[in-house]
């Protein structure tokens, strides 16, 4: 795939439920390598290796990450009565060793700035 720099400001657009993850792999959609991966921002996002900036946002719609990262699908299924959980806001945390290991772990977890926010389905 090609883009034209000059007409093409925008090359990824998501939609509500903004759950699409696109995974690159040749590299030239998200200009970061073979195996690169764009999705919409969600705040647990933020790796080592994403781009997740203004300009970022603008040109991809969200964030874009290099193959040192997977971007996954979270499901859940087969719960009894999950039309309680329906619309309810579900939070994500970014938690995993080597970054808690830099955090105050009760300030972080306490801190909802640092949760990514999105409606349960």
């Amino acid at each position: 795939m090609w883009f034209d720099e000059e007409t093409v400001t925008n090359r990824i657009r998501y939609d509500f439920p903004w759950r699409h993850i696109i995974h690159d792999i040749d590299g030239t959609t998200t200009d970061q390598g073979p195996g690169s991966w764009a999705t919409a921002y969600y705040k647990h996002l933020e790796q080592p290796g994403c781009l997740f900036d203004e300009a970022t946002q603008a040109k991809y719609g969200g964030i874009v990450c290099d193959s040192r990262n997977q971007i996954r699908k979270l499901a859940f299924s087969g719960m009894n009565k999950s039309h309680v959980f329906r619309n309810q806001g579900l939070r994500v945390l970014r938690y995993d060793d080597d970054f808690m290991a830099m955090q105050d772990r009760e300030e972080y977890i306490a801190d909802f700035d640092n949760y990514s926010d999105m409606p349960f389905q």
